[in-house]
């Protein structure tokens, strides 16, 4: 990591990420950015700039106006010429911004003098440029090679990260035995870098991987037959090999036989307000005057974690008088969005599945005296008096 004094003035963005899209954009990158986000670390993405042959005065500000720039160097960052006039720029560190490194599937080495796959790479996007041209990146590629940086390459032979299994599994409308085999062709084709690998029978997992030693995610398990597919037994994968899985239902990780269990508790009422923020302004902290209201939207979720970014990113972009129009209404009844997410998700009985129930017994019939159930005192006695209680 470089750096130089910074806290002087103000930033645009907290982060500056420097990638080749196609080597980590779905994988390694999309993750980094989920976590900045949840930690409300505001980064600068690159989506809705046209690419060109050289970077534009608008990217330039971007990386000028970021206190870090991440360089996520790959074995392909260098087949784009956009990418190295990226890194000339961040290692001018004009303004002393922090230039931090993620070496991914490429050697420092490689790196630095422009060898192997990397070297190779580079020497196509050097057909056709001037030798000043060529030199620049040069002197780029050398300097960020020597910025201690992580060495993703250094810990794990190969990784994998399978996220909401639970709603894969579901799309895939196979029966069992079909959906396991085609679950762990997704997973040995994510994590061995090839298409459609194909998997005849759930032992093939074992076979391909017996001797890697290999870091895999799999995340919102809900079936003791996915991890029958994807994890069955530690033999499948080698020494040192690490499995993290998470999910919400205790059951699935007990019939397993695993026994590392880590429970993640609900967040603090503060931890809860933050993830408002996060959801509806991008950052940790509200907006001049929306204090009270964010407050109020956190107490409506109860530190649910899934209630706080459902509510939090229902006012996204919203007004303060959009904010104060909502709540009294969310107070009783919620938004169509949290009812769809609170619907396909299993989680005990707290106060948004209170109010979810209660929209339920409402939509049964427009008149309280048809319904099955009273969905509040007022109701009831509104019934009573009517003399239509059925």
């Amino acid at each position: 990591m470089v750096s130089s004094s910074s806290s002087s003035r103000n930033w645009d963005h907290n982060v500056f990420p420097s990638f080749h899209g196609p080597d980590v954009r779905k994988g390694l990158l999309s993750h980094l950015l989920e976590k900045f986000k949840i930690k409300g670390i505001q980064s600068f993405i690159d989506n809705e700039i046209r690419r060109g042959e050289s970077i534009g005065p608008e990217l330039k500000r971007a990386i000028k106006g970021s206190k870090i720039a991440l360089v996520l160097l790959s074995k392909n960052y260098a087949s784009s010429s956009w990418c190295l006039d990226e890194l000339v720029e961040i290692m001018n560190k004009e303004l002393g911004q922090t230039v931090m490194t993620i070496f991914y599937d490429v050697d420092p080495t490689e790196v630095k003098k422009q060898t192997g796959v990397f070297g190779k790479v580079f020497g196509e996007t050097c057909k056709g440029k001037t030798e000043e041209k060529i030199d620049t990146w040069r002197n780029a590629l050398e300097g960020v090679a020597t910025i201690a940086g992580y060495h993703l390459s250094n810990c794990f032979q190969l990784r994998a990260i399978m996220v909401n299994i639970k709603e894969s599994y579901r799309q895939l409308g196979l029966d069992e035995k079909s959906a396991q085999l085609k679950l762990q062709s997704h997973m040995l084709s994510e994590m061995l870098n090839q298409k459609d690998i194909m998997v005849p029978n759930l032992g093939v997992a074992q076979e391909r991987l017996k001797d890697k030693e290999i870091f895999l995610v799999l995340d919102d398990v809900d079936r003791l037959e996915q991890l029958d597919a994807l994890a069955k037994e530690t033999r499948w994968f080698g020494p040192r090999s690490r499995i993290i899985i998470t999910t919400q239902d205790l059951r699935v990780l007990e019939a397993h036989g695993i026994n590392h269990i880590y429970k993640v508790d609900f967040p603090s009422t503060h931890e809860a307000f933050q993830m408002v923020c996060i959801y509806a302004f991008g950052q940790k902290n509200p907006e001049y005057d929306f204090t009270e209201l964010v407050w109020e939207v956190a107490n409506l979720a109860s530190q649910l974690p899934l209630g706080l970014k459902v509510m939090g990113s229902h006012f996204k972009r919203k007004s303060k008088q959009e904010w104060k129009n909502a709540l009294p209404s969310l107070k009783n009844r919620l938004h169509a969005d949290i009812v769809s997410v609170l619907k396909n998700s299993k989680i005990g009985m707290h106060s948004l599945l209170v109010k979810l129930g209660k929209d339920i017994v409402r939509k049964q019939f427009d008149e309280p005296g048809q319904r099955q159930f009273f969905v509040d005192s007022g109701e009831n006695c509104e019934v009573l008096l009517a003399d239509e209680a059925t």
